[in-house]
């Protein structure tokens, strides 16, 4: 890989997107960012990109944009300085609690609406981190060509 992508920390900005990563990106940006070293992967209807040394995967709208970011493993992903994967998931909880977040529980999930990210958590350990552009939870998919 011609990047160096050992460095890499993934900085949340809510919203915007997480480390050098931003929503809107398109995949020529992402790729000459992060190198040639991914596969693409079909998750249901939707295809995303794969960057297994990362731990990183990345979902684009149907205009070929970034718009969701899924770390999980040993991804270098941080909340401000939170580091919350395979950690407890109540520590993790009441860290980003102390930072003055607040969260809702679906499912596996704890989400932070304000903060544009969420945590997976299935069995008390915090297994992936998912940060969203604004409104990806509240918009039907789009179509391309509509």
């Amino acid at each position: 890989m011609s990047n160096n992508t050992s460095n890499l920390r993934f900085d949340i900005a809510p919203f915007a997107g997480a480390g050098p990563l931003r929503f809107g990106m398109r995949h020529s940006e992402v790729r000459s960012l992060l190198g040639d070293k991914f596969s693409v992967h079909k998750k249901g209807p939707d295809a995303f990109d794969a960057y297994s040394e990362l731990d990183l995967h990345l979902y684009y709208d149907a205009e070929g944009q970034l718009e969701f970011i899924e770390g999980f493993g040993s991804c270098p992903i941080y909340y401000q300085d939170v580091s919350s994967l395979r950690r407890d998931a109540q520590d993790v909880l009441k860290a980003l609690a102390q930072l003055g977040l607040t969260s809702r529980h679906e499912n596996q999930l704890y989400m932070f609406d304000d903060g544009g990210f969420a945590l997976y958590v299935p069995d008390d350990i915090v297994l992936a981190v998912s940060v969203f552009r604004r409104g990806y939870y509240d918009e039907p998919p789009t179509v391309p060509g509509q």
